[in-house]
C-alpha cells in the first residue's frame, strides 16, 4: 500500500494514484493547535497528488514554507508536459492554501474546488478567500455534497459535508482508493524527527483516547461546552456510508489499514460523547446546502462592494468593505472592517483588509501614517482579517506584526525569519504615544488564538468576529450603528453568527455572556468595532441584543 519516505521525497500511497508530498516541521511554541506535551515530535502538513484518466489533482495546497519542496516533489512525479491544473481544498485556511500562489504561477494550477462559496453559514471565509485566489489567476468552485470531480470513467473525487469543523470545511473522499480526506480532523498523529508519517499499526485504545481528547480541544474549545448529539449521529453515518482504507489528513500523521482506521473513527465518537453536554438531538431549521435543491442553491450570489473608508473620530479610521449577498432569497449586506488607530509615535492596523484591496489600502495608510511607524495586529490568522498580512509587510518595509503572531512562520517564512513578528497575549499594552491599545481576550471566536483589543484614549473595544449585524443598503456600508435608517434587530445579528460562527449553534451560552460582561466592567467601551458589523455607538444596548442573538442560535 505504501512506502516509506525520505522527507525530500513524495510518498507513494498507491502506486501511479496516490501520493504523498509536503514535510514535517518541528512542533514547539510557534504552533497554536498542539499541546506542550508535543512539543519536541513534528507534525506532516500534506499535500495529496491524485493521478487519474481524467488528469492529475492536488488535495491540499500545502504551507508557504514548503513551497520549494512541494514543487521539486511535484517536477519528480510529474511526466514531461504533465500539468496539475485543478486543486480540491478543505478549508479556506493558511494552513491548507498559504502555498496556492505558488502552485499556481509554477505548476499552471488554475481551478480550486473549495468549500462553501454559496453556502449562507460560512461566507466571510469562502468570498475572502474568493477574492484572494482570482488575485493570482485561480477560478474558485463550490465542493458541493453530491456532485463529483471526475478522475476517470470509475473513479472520482466527492465531497463530504463534515458536522464537526470550525470554519468552512468539506471533506472528499476517492472512491479509487478509499482515501478520506479529513482536514483537520483525525490530526493528531505526530512522529519523531527522521519517523515515518504513516501510522499502520492499531493503537492502544486508552493511549489513542487521551491522545485525541487532548488535541481536538486545543482548536475546538467550544466542544467541552456544547450539545454535540446531532454532530455525533451524523459523524456516525458518515463513517458508515464511506468504506474507508486511509485517513488522510490535511496536517498529521496518515492513519492507514481498515482496522486502524476503524479504531480511531470509533474513539473519536467516545471522545466527543464524553466531552459534550449532550442531550437529546433537535436538528436545524437552518438551510443545509447537501439537502437543498440545486437549483435553488445556484441563485446564490456575493459581490463585492468595494473598498471604502471613513474617519470615525478621535484619531480612528475604518477601512474595508462590504459583501452584497443573495442568499436563499434573502439579500444583505455585512461587513469586512480593519481599523487604523493614529497615536503621537505609532500607528495600529487592526485587522488586514481584504487582499484585493492591498494597493488601495496601502495609499490610504501612506496618506495618514506620516511619520509614525506602523504595527500590524491581525486579531487572528483568518483570511477575512489576516489575508492582506503579505501585501502590507511588503508595502511597509519597517512594520511589525503584533499579536498571537504563532503559526505564522509557516505563512510568511522570510518576514518572521527577519524578526517582523512580536508575540503579545491578552493583558499586554502596545504604547502608539499619546494613547495605549490593551490586548484583550477574545471571549467570542472562532479560531482560539485569536485577540480582542480596547483603545483607552476612545474606549473603542474591537472585537473582531464578534457584534456582527447585516444591514441592507450600499450607502449603509460606513455607518454607525445610530446612524442606520433602522435600528439593528436580533436577527440581523443572528444571522452574522449563523454565517460566521458555526459552533454557535451548539455551545451553551450562559458562561459567555457572563464572560463578556466581566470584560465591558473591566475595560468599558464607548464604542465596539466588529469586523463584520457597524461600528456600535450604543454598546449597552447592543450587547443587549447579541446576548439575545446568540440565545437565539441554539439548536
Amino acid at each position: 500500500m505504501s512506502e516509506r519516505r525520505n522527507t525530500a521525497d513524495p510518498v507513494t500511497l498507491v502506486s501511479g494514484r496516490l501520493y504523498m508530498l509536503g514535510d514535517s516541521e518541528d512542533i514547539d511554541a510557534r504552533i497554536s493547535w498542539r499541546a506542550p506535551c508535543t512539543h519536541g515530535l513534528c507534525e506532516p502538513f500534506n499535500v495529496y497528488l491524485l493521478r487519474g484518466e481524467d488528469g492529475c489533482i492536488l488535495v491540499e495546497a500545502g504551507i508557504a514554507r514548503h513551497r520549494d519542496r512541494i514543487a521539486s516533489q511535484l517536477q519528480s512525479l510529474l511526466a514531461p508536459g504533465e500539468r496539475v491544473e485543478r486543486l480540491a481544498v478543505t478549508r479556506n485556511e493558511p494552513d491548507t492554501i498559504s502555498n496556492l500562489p505558488n502552485l499556481a504561477a509554477a505548476c499552471g494550477v488554475h481551478t480550486a474546488y473549495t468549500p462553501g462559496v454559496i453556502n449562507p453559514f460560512d461566507f466571510f471565509d469562502d468570498a475572502s478567500a474568493h477574492l484572494h485566489m482570482k488575485s493570482f489567476g485561480v477560478d474558485q468552485h463550490p465542493a458541493l455534497p453530491g456532485t463529483r470531480i471526475a478522475l476517470g470513467p470509475d473513479r472520482w473525487l466527492e465531497p463530504v459535508q463534515t458536522p464537526l469543523r470550525l470554519l468552512s470545511t468539506i471533506w472528499y473522499y476517492d472512491t479509487g482508493t478509499r482515501t478520506l480526506f479529513t482536514s483537520d480532523i483525525f490530526s493528531s498523529g505526530t512522529h519523531p524527527r527522521g519517523g515515518d508519517p504513516l501510522l499502520r499499526g492499531v493503537p492502544d485504545r486508552a493511549t489513542l483516547y487521551d491522545r485525541m481528547r487532548r488535541h481536538v480541544v486545543v482548536k475546538y474549545d467550544w466542544l467541552t461546552f456544547s450539545n454535540l448529539t446531532d454532530i455525533i449521529s451524523d459523524l456516525e453515518t458518515l463513517f458508515a456510508t464511506y468504506e474507508v482504507e486511509t485517513l488522510a489528513p490535511s496536517r498529521g500523521c496518515l492513519i492507514v489499514g481498515a482496522a486502524v482506521v476503524k479504531q480511531y473513527q470509533t474513539v473519536l465518537l467516545d471522545v466527543l460523547r464524553d466531552l459534550g453536554r449532550n442531550r437529546p438531538g433537535t436538528g436545524s431549521g437552518a438551510p443545509d446546502p447537501a439537502r437543498q435543491d440545486q437549483a435553488v442553491v445556484a441563485t446564490n450570489r456575493m459581490i463585492y462592494s468595494g473598498f471604502k473608508t471613513r474617519d470615525i473620530g478621535d484619531g480612528i479610521h475604518l477601512l474595508g468593505g462590504c459583501f452584497h449577498a443573495r442568499m436563499y432569497g434573502k439579500s444583505f449586506h455585512s461587513h469586512g472592517s480593519a481599523y487604523l488607530i493614529l497615536g503621537e509615535d505609532a500607528a495600529l492596523i487592526v485587522d488586514t483588509c481584504h487582499a484585493k484591496d492591498a494597493q488601495q489600502a496601502a495609499r490610504y495608510l501612506s496618506d495618514h501614517l506620516g511619520d509614525r511607524r506602523l504595527y500590524i495586529f491581525p486579531t487572528h490568522e483568518e483570511y477575512p482579517h489576516a489575508g492582506n498580512l503579505g501585501g502590507l509587510l511588503d508595502a511597509f518595509p519597517d512594520a511589525i506584526v503584533l499579536g498571537d503572531v504563532r503559526n505564522y512562520h509557516l505563512y510568511h517564512p522570510e518576514a518572521y525569519d527577519a524578526g517582523r513578528f512580536r508575540p503579545i497575549a491578552a493583558g499586554d499594552r502596545i504604547d502608539l504615544g499619546g494613547r495605549v491599545v490593551h490586548a484583550l481576550p477574545a471571549i467570542i471566536h472562532d479560531l482560539p488564538n485569536t485577540l480582542w483589543a480596547w483603545d483607552d484614549r476612545s474606549a473603542t473595544m474591537f472585537v473582531s468576529d464578534a457584534f456582527g449585524f447585516s444591514h441592507y443598503e450600499t450607502d449603509e456600508c460606513t455607518l454607525l450603528s445610530d446612524e442606520l435608517p433602522t435600528a439593528p434587530t436580533v436577527e440581523d445579528s443572528k444571522q452574522v453568527l449563523d454565517l460566521a460562527l458555526y459552533w454557535t449553534r451548539f455551545a451553551e451560552k450562559d458562561g459567555i455572556i457572563g464572560q463578556m460582561e466581566e470584560l465591558f466592567a473591566a475595560y468599558p467601551p464607548a464604542r465596539i468595532a466588529p469586523a463584520h458589523g457597524s461600528v456600535v455607538t450604543q454598546p449597552r444596548e447592543l450587547a443587549e441584543l447579541m446576548n439575545a442573538a446568540l440565545h437565539a442560535t441554539t439548536r
